[in-house]
C-alpha cells in the first residue's frame, strides 16, 4: 500500500515538522487517552507531529484501512468481537509493512506478535520510558523506509537532497557542508542545531560538535584513535560525546547490536 513522503524542510530558519498518521485501536477510551497523551507529550519534545485516528473496534479500523493508510498502528489485543491479533492478521493480508505496536495487560501475547510481524510490545500500565524508547525506534524505522528528503536553500536555488544520501554534515564557521554518498558536497549558510533537531528521527547523531553523522554508514568505532569510521572516512569522536554516541548507535542497530559491536568496536 502506497504511503506519502515525509518532507523535511528548513527554509528561512524555520523547521517544518514531520506529520505521522497514527491509528489507535482500543475499545477502552481511558487507555486510548493514555496513548494519545504520551504521543502529544512526545510531540512537545521532538520536531514531529502526529495526526491521530481513534477506532473503538477492529472492524471499524479495517474498513478505514482499506480506504487510506497509516504510518503507525497501536493495537490493543483484548477487544470484544474481533481481538487485536485477528485484526492484525487481516491487516497483513493487504498491508505487510505498516509497523504495529501491540498493547496488552499481559506479556503472554508477545510471542504471538511474531506471527503478525509486530514491531514491538507494550504492557499496560504503559511506562513513559518504554513508550518513548519504542516510539523513537519505530519513527527511525519508518523514516528509513520512506523517501524522506530535505530542501537546502542557497542564494539562487533550492536543492532537494534525500536523507539516505547524506553521509555526514560538518559545520565550519557559519557554513554547513553536506557530504553525500555520491562524493559530492553541498555548502550552505546555516546552524548545525537546526539540522540536529530536524534529523533527530532520521538516524543522525553528533560524534562531536563539528559533525552530524548518518548512523546507517558507520562501519567502525576506533577506540584507540577515538574515531568514527564511515568506509574510508574517519571523523573525530569526542570524549564528551562517546558514551551517548555509542548508546544511540546501539539502539539504532537494534536487538543484535551487542553482537555487531564486537565486530565494529576496536
Amino acid at each position: 500500500m502506497a504511503r506519502g513522503f515525509i518532507i523535511l524542510c528548513v527554509r528561512f530558519n524555520k523547521i517544518t515538522m514531520v506529520i505521522y498518521k497514527v491509528a489507535i485501536v482500543e475499545d477502552d477510551e481511558k487507555q486510548y487517552e493514555v496513548v494519545y497523551s504520551l504521543l502529544k507529550e512526545y510531540e512537545t519534545l521532538n520536531d514531529v507531529s502526529f495526526s491521530v485516528s481513534y477506532f473503538h473496534n477492529g472492524l471499524e479500523f479495517l474498513k478505514k484501512c482499506k480506504e487510506s493508510s497509516f504510518d503507525l498502528i497501536f493495537m490493543d489485543i483484548e477487544m470484544p468481537e474481533l481481538d487485536g491479533l485477528s485484526v492484525s492478521k487481516e491487516l497483513r493480508s493487504f498491508d505487510k509493512e505498516v509497523p504495529i505496536i501491540i498493547i496488552s495487560y499481559s506479556a503472554k501475547y508477545a510471542v504471538k506478535g511474531y506471527y503478525i510481524n509486530a514491531f514491538g510490545y507494550l504492557v499496560k500500565p504503559i511506562l513513559k520510558t518504554d513508550f518513548n524508547f519504542l516510539l523513537k525506534k519505530v519513527i527511525t524505522e519508518i523514516n528509513r523506509k520512506k523517501n524522506s528528503y530535505i530542501l537546502l536553500e542557497k542564494k539562487s536555488s533550492i536543492q532537494k537532497v534525500f536523507t539516505k544520501d547524506i553521509l555526514y554534515i560538518e559545520v565550519e564557521n557559519h557554513y554547513l557542508h553536506f557530504y553525500l554518498t555520491s562524493g559530492n558536497d553541498i555548502v550552505i549558510r546555516g546552524k548545525m542545531g537546526d539540522y540536529v533537531k530536524l534529523l533527530n528521527n532520521e538516524g543522525f547523531t553528533r560524534c562531536n560538535e563539528c559533525y552530524l553523522v548518518n548512523l546507517a554508514y558507520v562501519t567502525k568505532i576506533d577506540s584507540s584513535s577515538n574515531s568514527v569510521i564511515l568506509g574510508n572516512i574517519s571523523l573525530a569522536l569526542s570524549k564528551q560525546k562517546k558514551k551517548s554516541f555509542i548508546e544511540v548507535l546501539t539502539n539504532y542497530l537494534g536487538e543484535n547490536a551487542q553482537n555487531v559491536w564486537r565486530i565494529y568496536c576496536y
